[in-house]
């Protein structure tokens, strides 16, 4: 958007009710070294000059404009949105659950491989007795090394619990009695959930010097193993989850498996890079804005944020983000994704178990598109594939409405004003204050901390209206008035709403020293904010490539629904990958890893 419209776009913010689109990238200067370190010293010194500087930034993005009469007459509701909203999965008993998919054909015994392996794939050559779970074991405990020295994906892992744990399976599926249809299938889950036996440190050296192996699992971690899925190990992730580039001052930069010179997106970017990967088929990464969806969509991967309260936030290293943060799943499939999120929710007896993804009929479903914001790219390819696959769901008997969405500049800024309060305040709550100040200046990455030190000083600002409410209260009566705002749209107006997933190709990641990119950081996040902020559910989906010389770069399309609807998201990104609805082909990445019964 040029510097004019953004102007004018800021300035219409203050009209609580304005319709016109008004979405602006956050604005900041681009630091790099040295002179990140300098305005690092000034911030992190409490000077003048550094509370100027992060005063000038909250003022001239908008922050102090927060206040709205809606808003503040929203401060006294007490209302969390969506919070506690279960969803009932519909269920069936199959004796042999899913059927065989196109990479397990018993044609021959090395088919040619059509798609991501997948959890029917795996079930299927265990029962079929093709391959057993020892031997997918060490082909397994061969390939992480290996793979982790491209990609570095899995940070940590432990052969000899992942050997104890394809043992058991094996001796299951030898009695014919497997736990369920992802028993035997690995997983990896994000360093800030605990896994038992690991270190679980939130990518940071805050934590990481003095963290120790946790003595039990998350609840997320408990229901999987439970089901008998296989972990196998902590997945890299950004510091703290505030960064988006894929890189952690203390693990290192994790790269995309599509094309290893670019990001995969963070934070959840080792939980992507391993699915892509063909480490497995699924994962578990958290999303506080957009940390599942972005690495899903720039992995080729299907990446659902599920609705608030749905699935549990127990066991997380540490509570980074109550408001906004969610725990879900990163799939090959739509398929693996919603056996994932079954099998997350609580532990199932072994005959419950989810009625597959069929492909859906979408004739006369309201998809509603606010048009200035799905075209609101960086790059007209990326437009041009999702505007096309929003016209096949239409040839499919889709109705497109057109909706108009107020109020998503003030999201985004509600966003970045909760985030970073609830970072910081968990830190200071898990460490004491004066452990996290000197922990901000000694142990944090130049990205993260200048981050958290701007906050400090945007915490103290209070809005511009008569009232002076504090900026941080606002943001959260803001949260509520968006809320309202989706919710009646997908009541009364449609049935989702679809947008792009990321309005750019993954960028190559930096070489050097520390930089931080706000207003590449809010580019990025630009359609993913919504869903945080409100609670509802969304998934992203991939919709068709973008060629770079010999690399296939993904291009995701993003679905949000209402409360509990996680079903209808995930047969909708199903069709995309059904031969008999959209059906999308797979590329193969770049830095691909097969188990040993495909190809």
């Amino acid at each position: 958007m040029p510097a004019a419209d953004a102007a004018d776009a800021d300035a219409d913010d203050a009209g609580s009710h304005e319709k016109k689109y008004d979405l602006v990238a956050l604005a900041a200067p681009k630091l790099v070294s040295p002179l990140i370190f300098v305005v690092s010293y000034l911030l992190a010194n409490r000077s003048l000059v550094g509370r100027l500087y992060a005063s000038l930034l909250a003022r001239k993005n908008g922050f102090l404009r927060l206040a709205t009469q809606d808003s503040l007459q929203l401060l006294s509701l007490g209302f969390t949105p969506a919070a506690g909203r279960a969803i009932t999965h519909p269920v069936t008993i199959v004796k042999d659950y899913p059927p065989a998919s196109k990479a397990s054909s018993s044609s021959s015994s090395k088919p040619q491989q059509l798609g991501p392996v997948t959890c029917a794939d795996y079930h299927h050559a265990y029962r079929s007795r093709t391959t057993s779970p020892m031997q997918v074991c060490d082909w397994l405990l061969d390939n992480l090394e290996k793979t982790n020295k491209q990609l570095n994906a899995v940070i940590r892992f432990d052969p000899s619990s992942i050997r104890e744990q394809f043992a058991a399976s094996e001796a299951r599926y030898q009695k014919n009695a497997p736990l369920s249809p992802i028993d035997g299938v690995p997983f990896v889950v994000k360093d800030e959930l605990h896994a038992a036996g690991y270190l679980g440190a939130c990518g940071t050296n805050a934590l990481e010097k003095s963290a120790t192996p946790a003595s039990k699992d998350c609840g997320v971690v408990a229901n999987l193993k439970a089901a008998g899925a296989i972990l196998i190990g902590k997945s890299h992730m950004t510091e703290l989850g505030m960064a988006m580039n894929g890189y952690n001052p203390v693990n290192r930069l994790c790269v995309n498996p599509y094309d290893t010179r670019r990001e995969p997106a963070g934070s959840s970017s080792g939980s992507g890079a391993a699915v892509a990967a063909g480490l497995c088929p699924f994962a578990i990464g958290c999303d506080g804005g957009g940390s599942i969806r972005m690495p899903a969509a720039r992995c080729a991967a299907v990446g659902l944020k599920p609705t608030k309260g749905l699935v549990t936030n127990e066991g997380r290293v540490i509570e980074t983000t109550t408001t906004l943060g969610h725990v879900g799943p990163i799939a090959a499939t739509a398929q693996d994704a919603l056996l994932m999120l079954h099998y997350m929710t609580s532990r199932r007896d072994v005959g419950d178990i989810p009625r597959s993804l069929a492909t859906p009929n979408i004739t006369n479903l309201k998809i509603g598109i606010y048009w200035p914001w799905f075209r609101d790219v960086n790059d007209s390819r990326i437009k041009s594939i999702c505007e096309e696959s929003v016209n096949k769901l239409k040839q499919l008997g889709a109705d497109i409405v057109d909706i108009e969405i107020p109020h998503l500049n003030r999201a985004g800024r509600a966003h970045s004003a909760i985030i970073l309060h609830e970072c910081r305040g968990a830190m200071t709550k898990l460490m004491g204050e004066q452990k996290w100040d000197n922990a901000v200046m000694e142990d944090l990455g130049y990205e993260v901390r200048m981050k958290i030190l701007v906050s400090e000083t945007i915490d103290k600002l209070t809005t511009d209206d008569e009232r002076k409410q504090p900026l941080v209260d606002t943001a959260f009566a803001c949260r509520e008035e968006i809320f309202k705002c989706f919710a009646s749209l997908l009541e009364k107006k449609c049935d989702v709403i679809a947008t792009p997933t990321m309005p750019t190709l993954p960028p190559f990641h930096a070489n050097g020293g520390p930089k931080l990119d706000v207003t590449e950081d809010s580019c990025s996040m630009r359609f993913m904010l919504p869903a945080n902020i409100t609670g509802l559910p969304a998934v992203t989906v991939n919709v068709g490539w973008i060629e770079d010389g010999s690399h296939h770069l993904p291009v995701g399309l993003q679905f949000m629904g209402n409360c509990s609807h996680e079903r209808r998201l995930l047969q909708l990104a199903h069709l995309f990958e059904s031969p008999e609805g959209v059906g999308v082909s797979w590329k193969r990445p770049d830095v691909y890893v097969s188990p040993p019964f495909a190809s």
